[in-house]
């Protein structure tokens, strides 16, 4: 057998979060039909097996390889792929990957990623804000609470004053709470990859946001900036949209808004190299998967 010219299948095991939006529990798989119903039984729970059951059947009819076969199951390819490189810089890379991963064909072309991370500085009604659940899912909700108004000023605002869509207001509820007025805004979560038939809902809040009168100076700056970047998920806000027959559409999901001093912890967990940061920011992530060319 010739171990330096090894082949692995590589597969993960992790899974974009649960969110909202699910007919049946994501938690209790089901099988209807020929259809298994379940967190991860398409990306990549069950797609993983195929490996597993693969390698099986060629012991089971005792059949043997030229070369090291083995599987690599890793629980890093939502985030950032860490098992992969240190798999890679403490094993080494495999001869040979074959990736089985989702429903996808075989293919020989994949748009090009970026993780962009923009630093934007707010005021107090923005500061401390979180929105979105993962960098690579389009937010099915987001939510924000406002402080030193009351609910009626918000709802006239909001639902009263014409100058949000309908299409808009719709999607939006509004509460009093101890902690001043909370605005939740509805949409229709799905993976940034496709993002056909989907409703982000941090452009939903932003976009509403920005058209109130309820925000001012570096709050409003910020809300104006978020609805006008994520008001596609093809780029079109960023002046980025593009498309070819290769592959498709360049899409852009804005996707996760988080604290910018919560971001610069994080960075350092990774041991990435950060720059200073301000309590009196937040940081939004866009995962853009753009065009061939």
């Amino acid at each position: 057998m010739e171990t330096d010219r090894d082949i692995a299948f590589v597969d993960h095991l992790d899974v974009v979060p649960a969110d909202d939006g699910w007919t049946h529990d994501a938690f209790d798989p089901q099988v209807i039909g020929d259809i298994v119903i379940g967190r991860g039984s398409l990306d990549n729970k069950g797609v993983a097996l195929t490996s597993y059951f693969l390698l099986r059947f060629f012991k089971e009819h005792d059949h043997r390889f030229r070369h090291r076969v083995r599987i690599l199951f890793g629980g890093s390819e939502e985030i950032a792929l860490n098992d992969i490189k240190w798999f890679v810089a403490n094993i080494g890379a495999p001869y040979q990957a074959i990736v089985t991963d989702g429903p996808f064909p075989v293919n020989n072309i994949q748009k090009g990623l970026l993780d962009v991370d923009v630093e934007l500085p707010v005021g107090p009604q923005l500061r401390g804000w979180h929105a979105g659940t993962a960098t690579n899912t389009v937010p099915g909700a987001a939510a924000i609470t406002l402080t030193g108004v009351d609910e009626s000023t918000v709802r006239q605002a909001f639902c009263q004053s014409g100058n949000i869509a309908p299409d808009i207001a719709e999607r939006l509820h509004i509460n009093a709470t101890a902690q001043g007025v909370t605005i939740e805004a509805t949409g229709v979560a799905g993976h940034a990859c496709q993002p056909s038939g989907t409703v982000n809902a941090i452009a939903v809040l932003t976009t509403a946001l920005a058209r109130s009168g309820l925000l001012e100076g570096r709050d409003l700056t910020a809300a104006q900036a978020i609805a006008q970047w994520t008001k596609d998920s093809y780029g079109t806000g960023l002046g980025i949209d593009c498309e070819n027959a290769e592959s498709g559409p360049t899409t852009a999901n804005g996707g996760l808004i988080i604290p910018a001093n919560e971001f610069a912890e994080a960075d350092k967990v990774l041991g990435a190299v950060s720059g200073e940061t301000s309590e009196d920011a937040i940081v939004l992530h866009f995962d853009i998967r753009y065009a061939v060319g």
